[in-house]
């Protein structure tokens, strides 16, 4: 995962090919940091404006992607013919949670907030 011109690129390897994944907010621009779970979600700083007039302050923080949601990607997937999976489900992520949480001995995150 990366970020190229403000834009967050999913590499995938078994493709050998990259994937622009979308902006979700409006205006948005991933300003650093761009790096994928083992879970597969893809998270980033970013800045973007709640707003599409643009009249509404700029806010800054974190983005968490789901790649399997995006269509280009995976129609590359079934068109490789590779697994395809229509989302990370929120078992899989409070199970790479609870991974985490018993590697460093400390209590493990709340539910899940999509």
């Amino acid at each position: 995962v990366y970020t190229d011109n403000a834009q967050v690129v999913l590499h995938d390897a078994a493709l050998n090919k990259p994937f622009v994944l979308p902006p979700v907010r409006h205006q948005q621009l991933a300003s650093a940091f761009p790096g994928a779970t083992r879970d597969g979600r893809i998270i980033f700083a970013a800045t973007w404006r709640d707003c599409e007039a643009g009249n509404c302050p700029q806010q800054a923080g974190y983005i968490v992607l789901d790649p399997y949601q995006n269509p280009a990607y995976q129609a590359a997937r079934q068109a490789a013919k590779l697994p395809l999976k229509a989302c990370i489900r929120q078992e899989e992520v409070l199970a790479e949670r609870q991974q985490f949480a018993d590697f460093h001995r400390i209590p493990a995150v709340g539910q899940f907030q999509p």
